[in-house]
């Protein structure tokens, strides 16, 4: 578990294990990608599917951020 973490449609930018939970992550810049674009690429490439062995809950986690602010501008979750 770690950054650019490999699967076989992609890389989730980042993933963790905490406990009895896997998180993947995707980051992506808002002004460039558009609303809800971290979420739907980790949803559309099937990210979470290398997880579901593991038996524990996988979260997805879509985080976008703004080049005008530098801070989080959206942030998603939804269980895989």
């Amino acid at each position: 578990m770690g950054a650019e973490e490999s699967g076989s449609r992609g890389r989730a930018d980042l993933v963790l294990r905490a406990g009895a939970r896997v998180y993947l992550f995707e980051f992506k810049l808002a002004e460039r990608a558009g609303a809800g674009a971290a979420l739907a690429q980790l949803k559309e490439r099937g990210y979470g599917d290398k997880y579901r062995h593991l038996g524990v809950p996988v979260h997805l986690v879509g985080v976008e951020f703004s080049t005008e602010t530098r801070n989080v501008r959206r942030f998603e979750t939804e269980l895989a």
